[in-house]
């Protein structure tokens, strides 16, 4: 059984630095996302992370979970282009430690 899917292609989110792995999950019903914002995961379900709050992958997909829960595609490991990613209600340097703790690298 695969982990992830490892992915190589280089595009306005993903460096070519480390590629990315990613796995697909849950974005929580009433949540909606766009590629490359940083998440959180609450009893196994993803939504939008706060800075008072510890992200855990970001978003490889725009997703409307409006109407009730739907599949994501997420990142697992690999580095991406800190200047594209969604920071919510923060800042990169807020967010670019904890990350790399889950292997994200931002550069």
């Amino acid at each position: 059984m695969a982990l992830g899917t490892e992915t190589f292609t280089v595009d306005n989110l993903v460096s070519a630095t480390k590629p990315i792995i990613t796995r697909t999950g849950v974005l929580a019903s009433g949540a909606s996302v766009v590629r490359g914002q940083v998440l959180k995961n609450t009893a196994g379900e993803f939504t939008s992370c706060l800075t008072t709050e510890d992200p855990n992958t970001i978003a490889l997909q725009t997703v409307d979970a409006s109407g009730g829960a739907e599949a994501i595609e997420y990142i697992v490991e690999g580095s991406v282009l800190e200047s594209e990613v969604t920071y919510n209600t923060g800042t990169a340097a807020e967010y670019r430690e904890a990350l790399r703790s889950f292997g994200i690298i931002t550069e």
